[in-house]
């Protein structure tokens, strides 16, 4: 079989993120559990919850494999999210609702859809064959292929990728422990009293993880994976919520008991959902796994009780917490193996890494607070703008009315009418406005609808927000010329608000882009363009509910029912 090797799981689960949807969730967490069992796919993937075991020294799961004798695979945290064993879990747990065991004593399997089938081999390898480039790939998959995969890819290749690279970077009888082949003669009978399964098969799991391997023949401790624990320190979370948090995102009810509470393999759904949101801001600027990071989105609104975009903010300001403690508690294995670190270093960074997650907390009350003050400075900049428009309508009752007493053979003139926006020096409404919102919001002061506003004027033409966003944005980002002056206005709102939203990265992936080497420009697929789109219109979306609530005002009934 042609040897699939690290750099092409990665390539596969970072395809599949970028389509984002339940099925690429499933066929992401089939792979990497393949990969990380040394591609023994039919013996890990058919293998029920209750064989699992979650080791809280080596801060992985185990697994038992009858093949017929017993052994073991380990599964762990990745060095980073396309070849992490608990992102996946919990992406497959976000999006796939596991069937309910209703007979008493039925068994949960780890993957239930691939114990469907008798050939769970051929189903692995249908998944790698979809992202194929050309006529080998499937139609679904093209936007996301892969060119460089091996024209002869199956579910064989992941074993010999395996074996091929234990065997370079670990002494035999250490590497055999991890592809599960048998070493007939012990060097002692030690062995016969100590199992030394767990701790020589963290040597391969370490490499099949993406990590650095330990110096040759030596053992040592595994990845940790990410901890919830930073969330502990900010502002309204507690533990109990967190834990809902979980059950509500992973949904968790009854069953399977190992997931519950109060189950053997809880500790895993502890990590699996602190490494989401620690890749949740490194995923959302990339337009990867658009569903998940929705559903969390929505998860956290409904626990914490805060609109989406609130929810948006936290998850990105809690990514950072996670992941600075992920990075200290892996310095064993993110130093150089040839020149370890000295206990006073490892102190001194852990004391500044204990810092810095004080600073940060610190800042993040901060902001919370600068929250309240802006709502107080924009009920202000409300009220100028309610004045200001009092003023216009008073200016074109004026007009109205001289220009009915003018004599009849006077000169027609035009008063232009005075606005906010054209009355004001160039650029002060940008420096008003500006300092008092987050980075995501929108200056509510000038854009927000008035209650009762029609329910046709929120689409163009029968266009979503969205998808008209989209359409103008591949096409240089501005509005069409031949609109009426209705319809240009509002696409100029909408334009407006999408960008603001927008950040710099999301915006050059909207427009086109110059080719490598000149010939013309390329757009990004659709379905990232799109992903994009669609996140943009749920954080306006809470935004304007936000500003209507804030003012005391009930919320549009057309802006609750639809996109808008």
């Amino acid at each position: 079989a042609t040897p699939v090797y690290l750099q092409h799981v990665k390539s596969m689960l970072k395809a599949y993120a970028k389509k984002g949807d339940k099925e690429a969730a499933e066929r992401s967490f089939a792979i990497i559990t393949a990969h990380q069992a040394a591609g023994r796919v039919s013996e890990a993937l058919l293998t029920p919850l209750e064989n699992l075991e979650y080791d809280s020294f080596f801060t992985c799961v185990f697994v038992q494999i009858f093949i017929p004798e017993t052994k073991l695979a380990a599964f762990v945290a990745g060095r980073d999210r396309y070849c992490c064993f608990f992102t996946s879990l919990g992406d497959d747990l976000t999006l796939n609702h596991r069937p309910s065991v209703q007979e008493e004593g039925g068994t949960h399997w780890l993957l239930p859809k691939l114990h469907e089938n008798n050939a769970p081999a051929n189903t692995i390898g249908s998944y790698m064959k979809a992202l194929q480039l050309g006529c080998g790939g499937q139609v679904r998959y093209q936007d996301v292929a892969i060119p460089d995969l091996p024209h002869e890819i199956n579910a064989n290749g992941l074993r010999s990728g395996a074996i091929n690279t234990l065997a370079v970077s670990l002494p035999l009888e250490i590497a055999t422990l991890t592809t599960g082949h048998t070493v007939s003669n012990k060097i002692s009978a030690f062995f016969d009293y100590v199992e030394p399964n767990r701790p020589y098969l963290m040597c391969g799991a370490v490499i099949l993880g993406g990590w650095t391997s330990f110096p040759w023949g030596q053992c040592g401790r595994g990845p940790v994976p990410a901890s919830i624990d930073p969330l502990l320190e900010c502002n309204n979370v507690t533990s109990e919520n967190i834990e809902n948090f979980i059950d509500e995102l992973f949904h968790i009810d009854f069953e399977p008991p190992q997931f519950l509470k109060s189950g053997s393999l809880r500790p895993v759904l502890s990590h699996a959902c602190a490494s989401l949101i620690m890749y949740y801001e490194d995923r959302y600027r990339s337009g990867e796994m658009h569903d998940v990071l929705k559903n969390m989105r929505d998860t956290w609104a409904l626990i914490f009780k805060v609109d989406p975009g609130s929810a948006h903010d936290t998850l990105i300001s809690t990514s950072s917490l996670i992941k600075v403690k992920f990075e200290y508690d892996n310095l064993h294995l993110l130093s150089p193996p040839t020149q370890p670190l000295s206990e006073p270093v490892i102190s001194t960074i852990q004391n500044m890494c204990s810092l810095v997650q004080k600073q940060i907390t610190t800042i993040t009350a901060l902001e919370k607070k600068l929250e309240v003050t802006n709502v107080g400075l924009t009920h202000a900049i409300s009220r100028v703008d309610s004045v200001s428009q009092k003023l216009e309508q008073a200016l074109t009752s004026f007009e109205s009315s001289m220009l009915s007493a003018a004599p009849a053979n006077s000169v027609e003139r035009t008063v232009e009418p005075i606005s906010v926006l054209s009355a004001a020096p160039a650029n002060s409404v940008e420096r008003t406005v500006e300092p008092i919102l987050s980075k995501r919001s929108l200056s509510s002061t000038f854009l927000v609808p008035q209650v009762g506003e029609p329910k046709r004027q929120r689409t163009l033409a029968n266009i979503s927000a969205s998808e008209y966003f989209v359409d103008r944005m591949a096409k240089g980002g501005n509005v069409e010329s031949n609109l009426t002056s209705q319809e240009k206005s509002r696409a100029e709102l909408v334009m407006n608000w999408f960008k603001r939203m927008a950040t710099p990265e999301e915006k050059k992936k909207l427009l086109p882009q110059k080719k490598t080497g000149g010939g013309g420009t390329y757009l990004e697929p659709e379905a990232i363009r799109r992903a994009i789109a669609n996140t943009l219109d749920d954080l306006c979306q809470s935004r304007l509910e936000k500003e209507f609530k804030a003012y005391g005002l009930e919320v549009p009934k057309n802006l609750q029912s639809q996109r808008w």
